[in-house]
């Protein structure tokens, strides 16, 4: 039997803390995705929140690369918007209010962002499978989970049902206070 998921969105009213200065001293976004997302490619950053690493990730891909932060709560992207112009990155970014918990797109990404979001969704293997789909092959998913608000177990879970989805585990991201994860979206053979 699954461990229990249920877990509350992040309420748009609380999200300064997502981007405040203390958070950026502890997680730095632009150390965290260096490795990971390089000019010109294509980052879906699903659970974008105000743009804690949508900002940074837009910066990393320059001018030829885009990102699509997608949240469902238009009061975070409202947010974002004003950050990333802020940071004078606007352009290369575009945002998708989504309250069903869909990823909304008919593209292939470089890289998909879910960070802090897999235990918000109320369907972990739907949510995967949307990920997947939208994973260029060899493509990589960059998962964290808060460590306050999902426990061991609840992660092992979550990367369970994603090597069920097709995603195989690379290895982990420095990340403070953070369950993180790799994963690379396997090649279906034919």
């Amino acid at each position: 039997m699954q461990h229990e998921h249920k877990h509350d969105i992040f309420c748009a009213g609380r999200a300064g803390k997502l981007i405040g200065f203390l958070r950026r001293l502890t997680q730095d976004p632009y150390r965290i995705l260096k490795p990971y997302i390089k000019k010109g490619m294509t980052v879906i950053d699903f659970g974008s929140g105000p743009g804690f690493f949508s900002v940074p990730a837009a910066g990393l891909a320059g001018p030829a690369g885009k990102i699509y932060a997608v949240d469902v709560q238009q009061g975070m992207l409202d947010m974002l918007v004003k950050y990333a112009k802020k940071r004078g990155v606007l352009g290369n970014i575009v945002t998708i209010n989504n309250p069903a918990h869909e990823i909304g797109l008919e593209l292939e990404a470089d890289v998909i962002l879910a960070i802090y979001v897999a235990h918000e969704v109320p369907d972990r293997e739907k949510f995967f499978l949307g990920l997947k789909k939208r994973l260029k092959p060899d493509g990589l998913l960059l998962l964290a989970e808060p460590k306050h608000r999902v426990n061991e177990i609840e992660f092992k879970e979550t990367l369970e049902i994603a090597g069920k989805c097709g995603f195989k585990l690379e290895g982990g991201m420095k990340m403070v206070q953070s369950r993180t994860a790799v994963l690379k979206n396997e090649i279906q053979k034919a």
